[in-house]
Order: C-alpha cells, then structure tokens, then sequence
C-alpha cells in the first residue's frame, strides 16, 4: 500500500508540474527507484536508527531544497522501528522521521479486513498512541468498492476523530508493484545514499502502474481535497488490520507536503 500509493502521488504532483523530491525511511534500496521513475529525481534514504537527527534534516534541506513537494515514504507500520519489540524504542520510524520534520503524516490505512466501525477503532488507536504526530488525514486502502468506501467514512466521521477521510483507493490487483532483484527486465542501476554508498538493485514495475496509480492517488486526495495538506515534507505510514487476505504486517501510509519554497 504505501509504495502504490507513495509513487501514485508522486507521479501526480509532476504530473500538475511540481518539482517533487521523494525520501524513503529506512535502507529500502529498492523503493527509491520507483520514486527516481515517478519523480526524475533521485530518491534518498532517511535513517533514524544508525542516524542523527541534524543529519537527517540536513540532508532534507540540501536534496529537497530545489524541490516545491517532499514525499517521504514510510517503512512497515507507522511506530515500527529498530528497537525491540515492545520496549518503547521509537528510533528507526516512521514516526520518529515525521516528528524530526515536522510533516505531517498520511495514513493509509488497509480495510481489507475491516468493514466499518472497525476500522475507526483502529485509526482511534493509532492516533492516541503518540499525541506528538500531525496525522492529517486517512486514505482507505483495498476498499471493496464505492458502498465499502462509504461505510468506513461514515464510521469514521461518526466517531469524530477529527480527522478527514481524503478518499479510497479500491483493491486493484493491477497496479501492484512487482520486487524481484532477479527479475528479467527489471529496472536497474547503481543505488547511491546520501551518505556515498554504492549498491546495485533491480525493480520490475508494471507498464501501466505509474500511470494507473497516479491516477488513483490523484482521484482519492481530490476526493478530500487534498491540497490542505502542508507542511515541509510528507511522512508515509502504513497501517493495516493484520487481518486475513492481503493483510500483511500491520500498517500502510504515505504523505505529502509543501517544500520550503
């Protein structure tokens, strides 16, 4: 969820003629190339475990500094990071990231699992758990259809949360990307981090996806208007239900922001 919808808006945003510079939390070396296609600019990792934070912001003010939108793609669930599981360790985030910045936070939030009221409860949590994060909005992920879409706004809005419902983005199989470092065709070309290192890695996207996808990130922030969003940069985190299907780990999300132009 994070990385279609993350490559979706970036490739949006160009689309509508900004200079968009992507990030991605973590040492994901495959994900920055899909914003690299998206965008036609290099994408950078930010690294709140092995990192400092005035490196961090730094780096943000050199790469993005030419830029009108920073995207920053999130890794696995929004307070996911290196630490141990369940000992309060927030360094290596998403969420940790967002805070460094100051961007405000996108939630994609995967209903495949969740058919209405549910799905409030979840985001309730999420947004009670660190009081210090601007979640600015939701985006339902893996809807169902429009009535499904329906339902979980409702709900939402029913347990006044204060925050909006910027749109849904309904299962499509068709605009998944594709991972697989030995895939035929692939994309591939030198990785460089901010800090210098050399990798190499390969990524298989769809033909259609970045079209596709865009036009499904497009659709679902103007469902909310999503031009409210502000901010230096966008952080993105992924929260799912952990349910059954395509559930996976937990979380999905992704933002954007205004850059410091």
């Amino acid at each position: 969820g994070k990385t279609v919808f993350s490559v979706g808006l970036m490739a949006a945003l160009r689309q509508r003629g900004l200079r968009v510079q992507g990030f991605k939390v973590g040492p994901d070396l495959l994900d920055p190339l899909l914003h690299e296609a998206a965008t036609g600019r290099a994408s950078y990792n930010l690294d709140g475990w092995m990192l400092t934070k005035a490196y961090n912001l730094a780096c943000v003010r050199r790469l993005a500094g030419d830029a009108d939108v920073a995207v920053v793609e999130g890794a696995e669930g929004l307070f996911d990071g290196g630490g141990g599981d369940g000992d309060g360790d927030e360094r290596g985030s998403t969420g940790q990231i967002a805070k460094w910045l100051g961007a405000p936070v996108v939630l994609i939030l995967d209903c495949a699992s969740l058919r209405a009221r549910s799905a409030a409860a979840v985001l309730k949590g999420y947004l009670a758990f660190d009081g210090d994060l601007d979640i600015a909005g939701v985006v339902l992920n893996k809807t169902e259809g429009a009535t499904h879409a329906r339902l979980v706004t409702e709900a939402i809005e029913a347990a006044r949360l204060g925050v909006p419902v910027f749109g849904a983005v309904h299962r499509d199989e068709s605009i998944a990307v594709v991972k697989d470092s030995g895939s035929h065709g692939a994309l591939g070309r030198d990785y460089r981090g901010h800090g210098g290192h050399r990798a190499h890695a390969h990524t298989a996207v769809a033909p259609t996806a970045f079209a596709a996808a865009a036009a499904k990130a497009a659709a679902a922030l103007h469902a909310g208007g999503g031009n409210s969003i502000g901010g230096v940069a966008a952080a993105a985190a992924e929260e799912r239900d952990g349910g059954g299907g395509n559930g996976g780990d937990g979380g999905d999300g992704m933002g954007g922001g205004r850059g410091g132009r």
